[in-house]
């Protein structure tokens, strides 16, 4: 995730409005903001952190009741009562039909291509539409909640979206296939989109520091999520190495983690000269991530919201 701090000046006006803080793009459609010192507009926070909440509940909900409803009509032949047991509740996601390039993928694989073409899609229609990318866009003192989950799928140029493209499918297939997923595609998914929404919370909460100007900031690009697949293979594979392009050298996953999280702590917290990331959302992720492992949110949240999805078509007879 990326945001335009750099394009943040301060202009001399008439000493009857004192100084204002603007706010400006290199996109042209994202327009200028101009506010006196003196009221500039809160960043909401209640409001924002139900919303994102609300969202992700939905989202895993949504997800779990998906892929239980496959397993239940995959298992409808198999002898035996229909329980929460029955329906093997992580094999689903892993099974393939073997019909074509994609009918040979897993399920987690196929949500990778799926969230790579929506990013690809999205990008397409912004260039062609430039107007489309106000509607992405978050900017903290907006009062949008919306744009807190459409921001992450919205780049500012091609070369932001190669490189977390390039991110996104250097650990995706690597984690679809750990012990956390199982080549689960619903349970990836539902982890990809809350873990992208609650890092651009942590970006939103940022800019809520009184005076800041990072309330006028846009964020836009897909980081904040790929932090968090980041977190999850660094916490599973903690001896694999760990390397940034066209820098000499690795580290152990495990360490670089450290590393990483220590590094966009103080950029949150301080800031770097000439570095304009999104520090707060990828902090978000990353912790995020490492928090899914450690506290193994496949037994903790995914496995009991499949066990309630699949009570809940029971009772009402959907299945």
């Amino acid at each position: 995730m990326l945001h335009s701090h750099h394009a943040i000046r301060r202009v001399k006006l008439a000493p009857r409005l004192g100084k204002r803080r603007p706010f400006s793009s290199k996109h042209p459609h994202i327009p200028k903001f101009y506010f006196p010192r003196e009221i500039l507009p809160p960043v909401r926070v209640l409001g924002p952190k139900l919303w994102c909440f609300g969202v992700a509940g939905i989202i895993y909900v949504g997800c779990a009741t998906y892929e239980t409803y496959q397993e239940v009509q995959e298992s409808k032949g198999r002898p035996g009562p229909l329980t929460v047991k029955g329906t093997n509740l992580a094999s689903y996601g892993s099974s393939t039909t073997g019909t074509g390039l994609l009918g040979d993928l897993t399920g987690a694989e196929k949500a990778l291509f799926a969230i790579g073409a929506l990013n690809l899609g999205i990008f397409g229609i912004a260039r062609a539409v430039p107007r489309t990318i106000m509607t992405l866009v978050h900017v903290p003192a907006s009062g949008r909640n919306f744009t807190m989950l459409t921001s992450t799928f919205g780049h500012l140029g091609a070369l932001h979206l190669a490189f977390n493209m390039l991110a996104l499918f250097s650990f995706g297939y690597t984690v679809a296939e750990s012990p956390t997923f199982t080549s689960s595609g619903s349970h990836l998914t539902a982890f990809y989109l809350s873990t992208g929404l609650f890092a651009s919370l942590g970006q939103h909460l940022r800019a809520a520091v009184p005076r800041s100007s990072a309330r006028f900031v846009p964020a836009l690009g897909a980081s904040g999520a790929i932090m968090g697949l980041i977190g999850v293979w660094a916490m599973v594979y903690p001896d694999h190495r760990f390397g940034i392009m066209l820098l000499p050298g690795s580290l152990p996953a495990g360490e670089a983690l450290m590393y990483m999280i220590a590094f966009e702590t103080w950029g949150t917290v301080f800031g770097f000269p000439y570095i304009k990331f999104a520090h707060a959302a990828h902090l978000t992720g990353l912790l995020a991530g490492a928090a899914y492992v450690h506290f193994d949110g496949k037994k903790r949240l995914w496995q009991p919201t499949k066990r309630l999805a699949f009570n809940s078509m029971k009772g009402l007879n959907m299945i």
